[in-house]
């Protein structure tokens, strides 16, 4: 698995096109307390990290559907850990596609950003009115938003990256994420393509 799947404090994955689990870093597993060998080759609405509630597989599965299809999703969910605490999770789930625009496999990322929002006071909102309906506008921004790991810009709700500086003076507070643009792939990795 290349190295930045077990990139640590990050949950990532690698997905087939139809949910299947192929990876998942350490990370991840030791989130909800399961080895490899039990979430492996399973649909991932059907691992430990969605099973705790029927709502967040539905949600799960719809998405790996439109990712599937070429959507890039984004969402606030929560995984239960060992203990039965709900971690709140930032949720992203990216199509990875060929050399043809054809999607070939699925990568799950999500940040923990529960203590981010205990901070905030936004942990009981969120867990109450159930993050998977948590609406993102202009006025409040997602709890955590993804960050080019090289050129610095910001991805909105809309897939649209964007110069950090105005937003951040904008949203003082906005905590990030990271990932990579489209422009940042086609330079940085030639001949790989994430579906934006």
């Amino acid at each position: 698995m290349p190295g930045s799947v077990q990139r640590p404090l990050k949950l990532v994955g690698l997905l087939g096109r139809d949910g299947m689990l192929l990876e998942a870093n350490e990370f991840s597993l030791s989130l909800v307390g399961v080895s490899k060998s039990h979430v492996m080759e399973r649909p991932f609405w059907d691992t430990p990290w969605w099973s705790h509630s029927r709502t967040m597989q539905e949600l799960l599965y719809a998405s790996v559907q439109r990712a599937a299809s070429g959507s890039y999703v984004h969402f606030q969910a929560t995984h239960p850990t060992p203990s039965g605490e709900l971690r709140i999770i930032d949720f992203a789930l990216t199509p990875i596609v060929d050399h043809h625009g054809e999607v070939i496999s699925l990568l799950p990322v999500g940040c923990d950003i529960t203590e981010d929002a205990l901070r905030s006071g936004e942990r009981d909102e969120l867990l109450s009115t159930g993050l998977h309906n948590h609406v993102k506008s202009e006025a409040r921004p997602p709890l955590c938003m993804t960050m080019c790991a090289w050129c610095q810009c910001l991805r909105d709700v809309r897939g649209g990256w964007h110069p950090m500086d105005p937003v951040v003076a904008h949203y003082p507070k906005l905590r990030l994420s990271h990932g990579i643009c489209p422009s940042c792939v086609a330079s940085n990795f030639p001949g790989m393509t994430f579906a934006s």
